[in-house]
């Protein structure tokens, strides 16, 4: 969740296979996350952030540490939460 501007926003979902992997790209052109919320994310014991660390996790266990969830970018032009899951999902590594 990004912090979008008033007058409206825009978030561009894509995705691309690159060798055994799908990556899904989640882009907003918002304010980006407040440093805090990145890192109240990445806190365990912090509420703020629980599904997206619940989701990183659960990515993690099914298809292995390789996978998950990340924040590739946030900043003042907008944030980039990246997906990698793997193109066959029966195939845990």
């Amino acid at each position: 969740m990004a912090l979008l501007p008033k007058d409206g926003g825009k978030i561009k979902i894509y995705a691309e296979k690159y060798k055994n992997d799908i990556n899904i790209y989640v882009m907003d052109n918002g304010n980006g996350f407040p440093k805090e919320v990145l890192q109240s994310i990445q806190q365990s014991e912090n509420k703020m952030g629980i599904g997206f660390r619940s989701t990183d996790k659960r990515l993690k266990r099914y298809f292995g540490e390789n996978y998950g969830l990340k924040i590739a970018k946030s900043d003042y032009s907008g944030s980039t939460v990246t997906i990698t899951i793997p193109t066959k999902p029966n195939a845990r590594r």
